[in-house]
């Protein structure tokens, strides 16, 4: 038989180091990283995401396709700087 923790914290779990999972890792409620997240294999998420920075670098695609499920009657892309 394998290795197996159960652990059921009654509050907050604080972590110093690392946390790894070699199959499944489930977060249910808010989780906050303060630092680098490396995700390696595809991300799934629901529910709504925000993100907290005015520069995202999204990929680095050949080109971009703005609606592609057409959701929305019109779509913009603005490319320009805030003065």
């Amino acid at each position: 038989m394998g290795n197996k923790t159960n652990f059921n914290p009654d509050g907050n779990l604080f972590v110093k180091g690392g946390v790894s999972s070699t199959s499944f890792l489930d977060v249910t409620g808010n989780a906050t990283f303060g630092g680098d997240v490396t995700i390696t294999g595809a991300l799934q998420a629901s529910g709504a995401i925000t993100f907290l920075n005015d520069t995202q670098t999204v990929n680095r695609a050949d080109g971009y396709v703005i609606n592609s499920d057409s959701d929305v009657g019109n779509a913009y892309l603005q490319i320009g700087i805030q003065t």
